[in-house]
């Protein structure tokens, strides 16, 4: 290259190095918080680290097929309400693509999926039954909130007296 002085025309001559390259230096990702499993929705946030090129985040339900989030290109995310299992990775790219570590987000979703007994007329004992869906447990309470008034863990539960009103919940959050 050379450098000219506009005033007294005098240059000087000398040589620099580049080296272009098509593909970004690969980034790593990092969740910003602890929260990398979420009970029913939620948000995660996360960082990059050795960020190189123009940045995309990108979401995948299966590992396999990865979308591009809209709108997120900086070096950091925080995503949207999540209520199912989501695989996230950054995407650095310039002529070519380079992809980052992929992180799982696991989102537990507990649900009653049937109940046997639910509605008791009349006087006498009877056996309450319930089934949770896979991976998680019935727990039994004597109240509304599913918080105060724990009875028990597990279907069936038989410890009913007709004048009371049970509810369940199913957890492992």
């Amino acid at each position: 290259m050379t450098v000219t002085d506009p005033v007294s025309g005098c240059t000087a001559t000398d040589t620099a190095n580049f080296y272009v390259s098509p593909t970004p230096v690969t980034p790593s990702i990092e969740f910003t918080g602890l929260d990398t499993t979420i009970c029913i929705s939620g948000t995660v946030s996360f960082s990059s680290i050795f960020v190189d090129g123009s940045l995309q985040w990108q979401s995948s339900s299966d590992n396999v097929s990865f979308f591009d989030i809209i709108g997120e290109t900086g070096s950091t995310l925080t995503t949207g309400l999540l209520s199912s299992d989501t695989y996230i990775r950054l995407k650095a790219f310039c002529a070519d693509s380079a992809y980052s570590n992929v992180k799982y987000v696991k989102v537990n979703n507990p649900q009653i999926v049937s109940t046997v007994n639910d509605t008791v007329c009349g006087q006498g004992n009877v056996t309450l039954e319930a089934t949770a869906n896979p991976g998680y447990f019935i727990r039994w309470y004597a109240d509304s909130t599913l918080s105060g008034n724990y009875l028990a863990n597990g279907s069936p539960y038989s410890n009913i007296r007709y004048t009371n009103r049970y509810l369940l919940g199913s957890c492992t959050c």
